[in-house]
């Protein structure tokens, strides 16, 4: 009997074992995208009074079936699964599309972005490097495991609501359930039962090199990642930084950076695993990925300082050596070392030792123009031993007069789950003479400020990003005073804004200088006609800035009596016919 033959014979025979209730049954088998683009055939048995009905999927059953199981056997157990999933209380589907109702029970999804264009084409998604946060409506649990609904683009629009709100109650749920957080050896303990001999479990250890990170069930649990809580906590008891292995999508491997390791072979190590041990619908991700404790921020493993000063360090080697890579480091050093760049100790880090050449090196920070924005300050790598104390806490710097450096400046190329903005390095080659024109400019008195005063109105609630700053939005209303939607928005330190009176806020900004601003926007419709929003970001010089955030008198005198004009002419409101759909997500 070859597959076809199978689905054929199941859908034909399951009401055989399955109780009296569903003799009036409904059968029919459905093509379903699950993770990482997989299609499985999900077997779906419908009563009248069931609004929910699970999909049981027969690819695993065929492979039972062609290892000799006895088809009685598959369609009895197929039948107590499809039992084992009645709802206690059946969930009403008119609850699922009420939003009030299931924002506490939104769960997000960790996958990944690049396997899964086809299951993202329409589903609210929100970006977290490489991967793709979804969101599921949490069903409840049965003897055979967890039911969840999948939130579409469809079903978003009828809550009337955006993707960020739909993360914020989901980020708000993760926070609530509990995590498992094991060394390797504990887990693997747990996993065949707690009697098990020591010469099969790696060595007990007071700082395990490898943990184990989930949640309770053990299913969905890579999700973890996503609560920067729970990761702070995980890095204050394994001391900093460290890295997270991507074992599947139900668990991540935790591992504590040294000196030893090395990217190159971790990254390789997950690509054999991946490929060898864990299923195509299981797989998260082929490349490592780390945590910023200073940030609390999930990266790229390449972006963690640990490997980045090594990366940087590299970088700075392979300019000094050139064509003469036989001579020492030292020596070119030695000949050339004629410019004494003089800068605040407060921008030289301390110390720190490459763990490819044992050398020490020190990383100089670069000021912006604009003081306050240390997010976007350069910097680049010397040898510690050129770097010497100077007079009035300064630091001296010693320089080769014809050389030139790399200054690497962190660039925002998206926006994480929080809507925090992610960064990346650019490499800028700069000479050393450039660059102490640089810092002699920096020495010089700051621009002068604008002030810009507004409706406290338009400012948002504070909050606090993951570098721990309080920020506050700014909504920038239209040009067209008749709409009131906002513009863009942009943010500022909540320590920028000041009172003004009389309702009223002031921003100082740069002189002459822009500000980055966004806004939702429509990018174009997927396969089903539905709109897909993205994020647009735009420069505004402050002067324009200032004209949209100021306006005349007579301009806010026509706002309010468009107002007015609008409140009256509008119709009484009436709720949406709420309609009714089958549907059900995986085993």
């Amino acid at each position: 009997m070859n597959y076809e033959e199978f689905k054929n014979e199941v859908t034909s025979r399951i009401k055989e074992f399955l109780p009296e209730k569903y003799a009036d049954a409904s059968v029919s088998i459905q093509s379903v995208v699950k993770n990482n683009d997989q299609k499985l055939d999900g077997l779906m048995v419908s009563t009248d009074d069931s609004s929910i009905t699970p999909n049981i999927y027969l690819d695993q059953y065929f492979e039972q079936y062609e290892n000799g199981r006895e088809m009685d056997e598959i369609l009895q157990n197929i039948a107590d699964v499809r039992v084992s999933h009645e709802m206690e209380q059946d969930f009403n589907v008119s609850s699922i599309t009420d939003f009030d109702k299931v924002k506490d029970h939104i769960i997000p999804s960790l996958i990944n972005a690049e396997m899964n264009e086809s299951y993202l084409s329409d589903k609210p998604h929100i970006m977290v490097n490489d991967l793709a946060v979804v969101y599921k409506i949490d069903l409840g649990t049965s003897e055979s495991g967890a039911m969840t609904a999948p939130i579409t683009n469809n079903l978003m629009e009828q809550y009337g609501v955006s993707v960020e709100e739909i993360d914020s109650h989901a980020m708000a749920n993760l926070m609530t359930q509990p995590m498992s957080f094991k060394s390797m050896r504990d887990t693997l303990v747990e996993m065949m039962g707690g009697d098990v001999p020591d010469f099969m479990l790696p060595p007990e250890e007071e700082n395990p090199l490898m943990y184990v990170l989930s949640n309770e069930s053990k299913l969905g649990g890579a999700n973890m990642i996503l609560d920067s809580g729970k990761m702070d906590e995980i890095a204050e008891k394994i001391g900093g930084d460290f890295i997270v292995i991507p074992s599947s999508i139900h668990e991540v491997i935790i591992m504590p950076i040294n000196d030893s390791m090395d990217l190159r072979e971790i990254n390789s190590m997950i690509n054999d695993v991946n490929a060898g041990q864990v299923a195509p619908a299981e797989r998260l991700s082929d490349k490592a990925y780390g945590y910023d404790a200073e940030k609390s921020l999930l990266v790229y493993a390449s972006d963690l300082s640990a490997f980045k000063e090594n990366e940087v360090v590299q970088e700075e080697q392979k300019e000094v050596k050139g064509d003469i890579a036989e001579k020492t480091e030292e020596a070119i050093r030695d000949a050339g070392l004629d410019i004494k760049l003089s800068v605040s100790d407060k921008l030289v880090s301390d110390p720190f030792v490459s763990p490819k050449d044992g050398n020490e090196y020190c990383r100089i920070k670069v000021p912006n123009e604009d003081r306050n924005d240390k997010s976007s300050w350069a910097s680049f790598v010397v040898p510690a031993a050129d770097v010497s104390d100077g007079a009035d806490g300064k630091k001296e710097i010693s320089l080769p007069k014809d050389g030139n450096k790399t200054l690497y400046t962190p660039k925002v190329t998206g926006y994480d789950q929080s809507n925090k903005p992610i960064y990346v390095n650019e490499k800028e080659k700069i000479s050393n003479a450039d660059l102490m024109n640089r810092f002699e400019k920096l020495s010089s008195p700051q621009k002068e400020l604008t002030t810009i005063t507004f409706s406290e109105k338009l400012k948002g609630e504070p909050f606090t990003n993951k570098n721990g700053t309080e920020l506050v939005s700014i909504k920038i209303p239209n040009e067209d005073k008749t709409d009131h939607s906002p513009w863009f928005e942009a943010v500022v330190p909540s320590s920028h804004v000041k009172e003004a009176g009389n309702g009223k806020i002031s921003v100082d900004f740069p002189a002459n200088s822009e500000i980055t601003a966004s806004r939702s926007v429509v990018q174009g419709v997927d396969d089903a006609g539905k709109k897909v929003f993205g994020r647009e970001s735009i420069k505004i010089p402050v002067e324009d800035l200032k004209k949209r955030l100021e306006p005349s008198k007579t301009n806010i005198k026509d706002m309010i009596k468009s107002g007015k004009e609008k409140i009256q002419a509008a119709p009484e409101r009436k709720d949406k016919d709420k309609t009714h759909s089958r549907g059900g997500e995986a085993i």
